[in-house]
């Protein structure tokens, strides 16, 4: 199952999603969805430097607000440069949105 999901395997997992895997159908880089292609590369090209950049944040201001919505921004990144980008990933990026709302008006003191 993990070496089929990860593209790995005898077939790859296929391509789809509301990712940018669909440039890489649309421009005909592959010749089908089920085709290898190096998303790990444009995953690294998108996920490091927003990694470097969150962590540098994340030391001059450490919230909770902010963890939360530098890990959603993280996520979001990482898996639209990814082979897949599912409906239930964005309801998870969205509840850290929503915990990092939240957690900004607790961190905020009472005026």
């Amino acid at each position: 199952v993990w070496r089929w999901s990860s593209g790995k395997g005898e077939t790859g997992y296929q391509i789809w999603g509301w990712g940018g895997s669909n440039f890489v159908l649309a421009l005909g880089l592959v010749t089908d969805r089920f085709d290898q292609w190096p998303f790990w590369v444009t995953q690294v090209l998108v996920a490091l430097p927003l990694l470097v950049w969150f962590l540098r944040r994340q030391q001059l201001d450490n919230t909770l607000a902010n963890a939360s919505w530098h890990y959603a921004v993280l996520l979001l990144g990482f898996f639209y440069a990814s082979r897949f980008l599912n409906e239930n990933y964005l309801g998870f990026i969205l509840a850290f949105l929503a915990i990092g709302i939240f957690a900004q008006r607790w961190d905020d003191p009472a005026t």
